[in-house]
């Protein structure tokens, strides 16, 4: 049987400036460590451009990902991965 683990992220938009575009900030809750992800056009936007960055994001392999909550600039998600073997 192979072992899962929880983690959550929460996303948040980040609008382009004059020297870059928009990306999409996807932060780890557990860790506190946040990365950008480029915002991807062909997506579109909403909740699917904001899960596509957690997919991007969220290292090793996902199992399922729920939606949990909402804030001003993004989301929540429960990420659900495989355990990786030590």
């Amino acid at each position: 049987m192979n072992d899962t683990t929880w983690t959550a992220y929460r996303t948040g938009y980040v609008p382009a400036s004059d020297t870059s575009g928009a990306k999409i900030l996807v932060m780890n809750l557990e860790t506190n460590h946040g990365s950008h992800s480029a915002f991807d056009y062909e997506v579109g936007g909403g909740v699917a451009q904001h899960l596509h960055a957690v997919f991007q994001r969220a290292h090793g392999t996902i199992v399922r990902v729920e939606r949990c909550g909402q804030w001003k600039d993004g989301y929540y998600f429960a990420v659900e991965k495989m355990e990786e073997e030590v």
